[in-house]
């Protein structure tokens, strides 16, 4: 349901592909119906990176932060900062 911009991560976690994009965003997509299901919204540059561990999903981005995201309530619990690039 809607274009979307350049992809530069994608990863996959609870039957859910997530993907990094260009437009500061995470796209969520239920990989058993291929319909989007959340955006996570935080960064504000560029999500250029992710990683899932532990249940948990990483996203790398131009704003020099890192966030952590619960893959179960696909909420922002923690944000790392201190880096000096991205």
């Amino acid at each position: 349901e809607g274009a979307f911009s350049s992809i530069y991560g994608l990863e996959i976690a609870n039957n859910m592909l997530f993907s990094a994009t260009f437009e500061n965003l995470i796209h969520v997509l239920d990989l058993t119906t291929f319909r989007p299901i959340a955006q996570l919204r935080g960064h504000t540059g560029v999500v250029y990176c992710l990683c899932v561990s532990n249940g948990k999903l990483f996203s790398g981005s131009y704003d020099q932060t890192i966030r952590v995201w619960s893959v179960d309530t696909l909420r922002c619990i923690a944000v790392l900062r201190g880096h000096t690039s991205s």
